[in-house]
């Protein structure tokens, strides 16, 4: 930016794909005086990550390395791995970043529970089993819990299907997470709020 605003500025989107590479180049006469020791530091911890999830990856290639160039799929599939639990897993290895939780968020209040739109699903959202627009409003109530370790545990060892979802295949697997007038919840020591506008929002405790 200094250079930018110091010389004749940028050309944008033109410079763009140039800018984007020489934010990657790893020569040390691009950085700043005094920032070899950080840049170095950042730069193996950089590599480590690096080897360690490219490793992680090769136990999901569908083959060896060097079928990889192959022009069609026939034979890739030489590789199996072990069924995975659960749809929470499934996402670890496709994000390949910590885990996460699912969860489907219903609001309490007046002894029933409703939807985020505010359909009534009853004292113990029974209403999805009989209502099937009702059913597709609850799942569209579906979000993605953020990947902190005191989250995931706390909604993998508290949270549970509402009793009256037992007879759908899907909701009685999932995790309900219950919010209050605010749109808010609280579980693994974060305040979570949601937002029509912004989605779920994790915050500390005040």
């Amino acid at each position: 930016v200094m250079a930018a605003t110091a010389g004749h500025g940028w050309s944008v989107p033109a410079q763009v794909p140039e800018l984007v590479a020489r934010g990657y180049d790893t020569d040390p006469s691009l950085l700043p005086d005094g920032w070899d020791a950080r840049a170095n530091a950042a730069l193996r911890e950089w590599c480590e990550d690096h080897a360690r999830r490219r490793a992680h990856a090769k136990q999901f290639l569908l083959a060896g390395d060097d079928r990889l160039g192959e022009a069609t799929l026939k034979g890739l599939h030489e590789r199996s791995i072990a069924e995975l639990p659960d749809e929470d897993q499934v996402a670890v290895v496709v994000r390949d970043g910590e885990p996460s939780v699912e969860v489907v968020l219903v609001r309490r209040g007046g002894g029933v529970y409703r939807t985020l739109g505010g359909r009534s699903l009853g004292p113990n959202g029974d209403v999805v089993a009989l209502d099937e627009a009702v059913l597709d409003e609850v799942m569209r109530g579906s979000v993605r819990l953020p990947a902190r370790p005191d989250i995931t545990k706390a909604a993998l060892d508290e949270l549970r299907p509402l009793p009256g979802w037992g007879r759908d295949p899907w909701l009685r697997r999932a995790r309900a997470l219950e919010i209050d007038d605010s749109w808010s919840a609280r579980l693994g020591g974060r305040q979570l709020t949601y937002s029509t506008e912004l989605g779920l929002l994790d915050q500390p405790v005040s």
